[in-house]
């Protein structure tokens, strides 16, 4: 799904690029609000719902401990991330995905610096009570 949304945003970019190069533009900000929306857009579609098969026996047969875990352990958080709301999950995202600042992020979404950091800290809090986490998360 990434590699599909980057490259819906690529295409828009590019359609728009005589006006993105500009002076006045930021293009990453640009890009961040695109691929902020399409990813909201991909997921709303029928076809990213859809499931994919196999008849490979041998496939469904690998189980390693670690894997197992790991596996697990991203789809708590996938699905502890998939109960904040949009706005939230867009700056989490930008904020631990992407390493980006919070005043990077309010200038980028185009939204006032303490409605940011507002979000940022309701979804920390909402995450750690989601995934048991009792202690402080890093700021």
């Amino acid at each position: 799904m990434a590699e599909d949304v980057l490259q819906d945003c690529l295409i828009d970019m590019y359609r728009r690029w005589d006006r993105i190069s500009s002076g006045e533009a930021n293009p990453l900000g640009y890009a961040v609000r695109v691929m902020g929306s399409k990813t909201a857009n991909h997921r709303r579609t029928a076809w990213s719902r859809k499931v994919s098969t196999t008849d490979d026996a041998a496939s469904l047969d690998h189980t390693e401990g670690n894997e197992v875990d790991g596996v697990h352990n991203r789809l708590v958080v996938a699905e502890a991330l998939s109960r904040l709301s949009p706005r939230q999950r867009q700056v989490v995202a930008l904020h631990y995905l992407l390493d980006m600042p919070v005043a990077d992020i309010s200038r980028d979404l185009g939204r006032p610096l303490g409605s940011i950091t507002s979000d940022l800290t309701r979804a920390r809090k909402h995450l750690r009570l989601e995934l048991g986490g009792g202690g402080a998360v890093d700021e």
